[in-house]
């Protein structure tokens, strides 16, 4: 008997599209709601591909109280959209690879 990781009538449950009607906030306001005033010491960020959208959520006034932030990306455009996102707001910035990933052939790490 072959062994199946899924089987088929679980694989379809699996894949079967579902439609969710969700309240989309931006950073900005889950800062006001959860953080007041109070400054950002670490901002970390990992929204499967969504992170230059995320961040553009940031309004110019909480920008300032952020200190750090720490992103993971998914190489191509949307890392090069971070990067200068980041580049302009703070200066100065990092990438490091995941080097497991890259050998696999995927383009993928911190900011």
């Amino acid at each position: 008997r072959r062994r199946v990781a899924f089987q088929p009538a679980r694989r379809r449950a699996m894949f079967r599209s579902r439609r969710y009607d969700v309240r989309v906030e931006t950073l900005s306001e889950v800062l006001r709601a959860h953080g007041g005033g109070a400054p950002v010491e670490l901002l970390k960020l990992d929204v499967e591909g969504s992170e230059g959208g995320a961040l553009r959520g940031v309004a110019d006034e909480d920008w300032r109280r952020i200190r750090q932030v720490v992103v993971e990306v998914h190489g191509g455009a949307a890392r090069g959209e971070v990067e200068a996102l980041l580049r302009r707001r703070f200066g100065r910035v990092r990438y490091t690879a995941d080097e497991e990933l890259r050998r696999c052939g995927l383009d993928h790490g911190i900011l």
